[in-house]
């Protein structure tokens, strides 16, 4: 089982928001302070944990754009805690859709999302401290920088 690509990424968030999304996988990461979402995922059969954690500006952003909505604005309300109906449900089918393109053969369940990396339980947890284990994206989307994206997982 191979980790997801750059490609398939791009191509998916592509056709989700139907504007250019472009990933392309980063070696290192630059520090980054933006607060982060978690897409906590499962394999099937195997029951491994995926892990996708993602810049909240990426993520409202796309949100955004799935509901007709001001990056800026969707921002915004995903900021609010709770987060506001509006931006999480587009939010969260955006991390539903990206378990198609985490695991080749296996099916993938999103499991739970959060901002908050405390509520993820073990064995999903585990991988937050395995910096080896991670994929890292910087992400493009229509030409502006909207911040990164890793993939942890044992792949």
């Amino acid at each position: 089982m191979s980790g997801p690509t750059a490609f398939a990424l791009s191509h998916l968030f592509t056709d989700l928001v139907d504007r250019p999304v472009n990933f392309s996988e980063a070696r290192t990461l630059p520090a980054v302070e933006a607060k982060k979402v978690y897409g906590v995922y499962e394999t099937l059969p195997a029951g491994r944990p995926i892990i996708v954690q993602a810049d909240l500006p990426f993520i409202a952003a796309i949100a955004g754009l799935l509901i007709g909505m001001p990056a800026n604005i969707a921002l915004e309300r995903a900021q609010v805690e709770p987060m506001e109906d509006s931006v999480r449900d587009p939010i969260y089918e955006a991390l539903n859709i990206c378990s198609t393109c985490l695991s080749g053969g296996e099916r993938v369940l999103l499991r739970m999302m959060t901002t908050n990396k405390m509520k993820i339980l073990h064995p999903a947890s585990e991988l937050l401290k395995k910096s080896g284990s991670a994929i890292n994206y910087k992400v493009v989307i229509s030409g502006k920088d909207c911040g990164l994206v890793s993939v942890l997982g044992v792949y």
